[in-house]
């Protein structure tokens, strides 16, 4: 099958999934695997690509946010009844496969299980924001050869981290994977991470041939800055007098607020201010689009750093640091 059929046959799971239409979608993949399509490209280059621009398309404002639940919840359907078409097999490797503590995106997870169901391997699921203790009682009861960790936002990284020691501390090495690692995986190593994957394709070469050393992970870890605990207990004050400084805040605010909070903790505990940086152009772009020109980013940054000032500095100059646009181009 050329590239021009398997991107019609996207457009078509696309629709499938706007409509909230599983069993089309479902139809439509078993079109292409009966053809002879491998399973890896229907799943990756074919599903994993049609609701990744579905996604774009609803942070640019396209859809709502109930298109958005609907198109999760039918691509959710359509891997779990892809993956329900492989035997567990006895013999396999086992592996356990989990989002981070605090992340909710279950769809990267899903997508890497269907694939290494499909190769052999011994699968356990556990889904998205799984308390780190609670994985870390799991994987001690019966450990695998890997946790395969899952960070879908770098927001989300202070909970990876939890995630990643309670692993360590039942003595299961973590392959990380996903863009809340950072570009190339620069924070997972920051976190603990035993190794990291650019995409799940690289899953299967990686357990086959690594040798992960749980205490030298560990060492490789950035220390915790106390600042980040100071955060995690005054979260509710802090917010509070962020929203009330506001004028007339809109319903979502706080939820942004929230958000940015954690993109400051995040950045603290990588040691790494374009983290911040990053995560606010992306938050600028989405508020514009949502229509919540009213509050800028300046003024949200502004807002949060009420309590800030005076809870933990360090985090308030790294939140107020001036500009985080890029410089202004000096002509020659």
């Amino acid at each position: 099958m050329s590239s021009e059929q398997i991107a019609s046959v996207r457009l078509a799971v696309t629709t499938s999934l706007i409509e909230g239409d599983a069993g089309s979608a479902f139809h439509l993949i078993q079109s292409l695997l009966e053809q002879g399509i491998p399973f890896d490209v229907v799943l990756f280059d074919v599903v994993a690509v049609a609701f990744s621009d579905f996604g774009r398309r609803w942070q640019e404002g396209d859809y709502r946010i109930g298109d958005e639940h609907a198109a999760t919840g039918t691509v959710e359907s359509l891997l779990a009844l892809l993956a329900g078409s492989f035997d567990l097999p006895d013999g396999g490797e086992p592996v356990v496969l989990a989002a981070a503590q605090g992340d909710h995106h279950s769809l990267p997870v899903r997508l890497a299980s269907a694939h290494l169901l499909s190769l052999g391997y011994r699968v356990r699921y556990l889904g998205s924001n799984m308390e780190a203790s609670d994985l870390g009682a799991y994987l001690l009861e019966d450990p695998p050869k890997a946790l395969i960790l899952s960070c879908a936002i770098p927001t989300l990284l202070p909970g990876a981290k939890e995630s990643i020691r309670a692993a360590h501390r039942a003595r299961v090495p973590v392959l990380s994977g996903g863009s809340g690692f950072g570009p190339n995986g620069i924070w997972a190593y920051a976190v603990g991470a035993d190794a990291w994957v650019a995409s799940p394709r690289e899953i299967d070469g990686v357990l086959r041939s690594w040798e992960p050393d749980i205490e030298t992970a560990e060492q490789l870890a950035l220390p915790e800055p106390p600042e980040v605990a100071v955060i995690e207990r005054h979260r509710h004050d802090i917010l509070a007098a962020a929203i009330a400084t506001l004028d007339n805040p809109d319903r979502r605010l706080p939820d942004e607020l929230s958000l940015l909070l954690h993109a400051v903790e995040a950045a603290l505990l990588v040691d790494d201010p374009s983290l911040l940086s990053d995560f606010t152009t992306w938050q600028s772009r989405v508020l514009s689009s949502r229509g919540f020109a009213e509050q800028t980013p300046a003024e949200l940054r502004r807002a949060l750093s009420v309590r800030l000032r005076e809870l933990a500095p360090a985090a308030a100059d790294l939140l107020n640091r001036n500009p985080f646009e890029p410089p202004p181009t000096i002509p020659l």
